[in-house]
């Protein structure tokens, strides 16, 4: 899938986005938060058609004011190939992660270089890059079964009773069990932090158990039912039935 360039003059002439799926409205908020000129999603279900999403209206494919505007970004991720070879348009077409990722290369860039090991690196970068190309084997060889495979870098370090632990996103503290058993208990403070209330009450009974296992105080254990940013704030989180499918979004509330 050839990665091409968009310019600022076709994003002003407006913008739209092929999939009125979650992905879609995603997008969406972004373009819209950022204040890009988005116009329309297109797409083929005749429910979503002539309804609005975050305002947007949504318009089928065959709508002929569609080569009137300035790009298409794709937002129906796993038909993206079928849809670059299907439709024809006279304005350019690209998936959304291909622009996204081409507009914000200096902060992925950024985020590489902050990384502590080479690997975390190569997997971000191979992430980006089936992304990019919209090609999921291109992860297989960065697949491996052990997703702890970080922690040895705590292992047995010379100030590892000086160790202070952040799990950001600890869901019921498996990631935390694993860092104690590997470290042999020993460490300063542990720091965790999950957003979703069932996960969290999960997490404080693991907690609570590993620190008589391990006759570690439990005030050792600092556990936060919120999530992580740049900025405090409130968000509302909608919790999917899948624990790793939560979705934030701005609070009405402040």
């Amino acid at each position: 899938m050839k990665n091409k360039i968009i310019t600022n003059q076709e994003l002003s002439k407006g913008i739209l986005l092929f999939g009125a799926g979650q992905y879609g409205e995603y997008a969406s908020q972004y373009l819209i938060k950022n204040g890009y000129n988005l116009v329309s999603f297109i797409d083929n279900n005749d429910k979503k058609q002539d309804t609005k999403i975050n305002g947007i209206p949504v318009i089928p494919s065959n709508d002929k004011s569609i080569n009137d505007y300035g790009v298409i970004f794709i937002t129906a991720k796993h038909y993206a190939h079928e849809i670059l070879e299907k439709y024809r348009y006279s304005i350019p077409m690209i998936t959304f992660d291909s622009w996204f990722i081409n507009e914000n290369k200096n902060e992925f860039d950024r985020i590489s270089n902050i990384f502590h090991d080479k690997k975390s690196s190569l997997v971000l970068s191979k992430i980006l890059q089936s992304k990019k190309n919209s090609i999921q084997s291109q992860l297989f060889d960065i697949v491996e079964s052990n997703q702890y495979f970080c922690l040895g870098e705590f292992y047995n370090t010379p100030k590892s009773l000086q160790e202070y632990f952040v799990d950001a996103g600890a869901y019921v503290g498996d990631t935390i069990e694993n860092f104690i058993n590997l470290n042999l208990g020993q460490f300063k403070k542990i720091y965790a932090f999950e957003p979703t209330e069932k996960s969290y009450k999960a997490m404080e009974i693991r907690c609570k158990r590993l620190s008589l296992e391990w006759a570690k105080d439990y005030e050792d254990f600092n556990l936060f039912n919120a999530g992580v940013d740049e900025k405090s704030g409130k968000l509302r989180l909608c919790s999917n039935i899948i624990p790793v499918g939560n979705k934030l979004e701005n609070s009405t509330g402040g």
